[in-house]
């Protein structure tokens, strides 16, 4: 993994943890853009990290590296504030994309882990009704598959100001403050 950030322009590689509890360390001390971090850490889970630590960094930026398939597991790592969660045996290619996907302000969740999310949410929540219009619902699908507001507005003819405002209203609509919430009702709608 290290390889793969020092690869990228503009990222550095400023520490390398076992366990959570220096991870955690390391994050107050460092405060980084982004943190890519294992799902099981030799003192605990990798969901710890996010839940010590997402409300005390809010510009940094969570991707969990998920060792298996489980679809509680990329969940758990998006209700505690995970922008991106990739699967171990998906590639260097999409550990690449996530970076470079996070690092633009998007979000990023590869394919088995978008369908996996699909499914625990579909499973563990009723159907909701949906109360978006249909550009509403054009945004947040542009949303949900990791565009920013810039890039939705481009695609949208509109200016990243507007997409910004109806990614307000949205939030508001669906009485949901995070990113991390938007993605899951977008997934949960099938808006993916």
């Amino acid at each position: 993994m290290g390889g793969v950030v020092r690869g990228l322009p503009g990222y550095r590689l400023i520490a390398d943890t076992a366990t959570c509890a220096a991870a955690v360390a390391a994050c107050r001390e460092h405060r980084p853009d982004l943190v890519i971090f294992g799902w099981h850490f030799s003192d605990g889970p990798g969901c710890t990290l996010l839940k010590t630590l997402v409300t005390e960094l809010p510009a940094t930026r969570w991707l969990a590296l998920l060792p298996h398939p489980s679809g509680r597991a990329v969940h758990e790592a998006i209700s505690h504030g995970a922008q991106a969660c990739v699967m171990q045996q998906s590639g260097l290619s999409s550990l690449r994309e996530a970076i470079l996907r996070l690092g633009s302000g998007g979000t990023f969740y590869c394919s088995i882990s978008a369908r996996l999310l699909l499914e625990s949410i579909r499973q563990q929540s009723g159907s909701r009704a949906d109360h978006l219009t249909e550009r509403e619902r054009e945004v947040l699908r542009y949303f949900a598959a990791g565009a920013n507001p810039k890039r939705i507005g481009a695609l949208l003819n509109t200016s990243a100001k507007t997409v910004q405002n109806q990614l307000s209203h949205i939030r508001q609509k669906l009485g949901v403050e995070s990113t991390a919430g938007l993605v899951r009702y977008a997934l949960h709608a099938g808006l993916d």
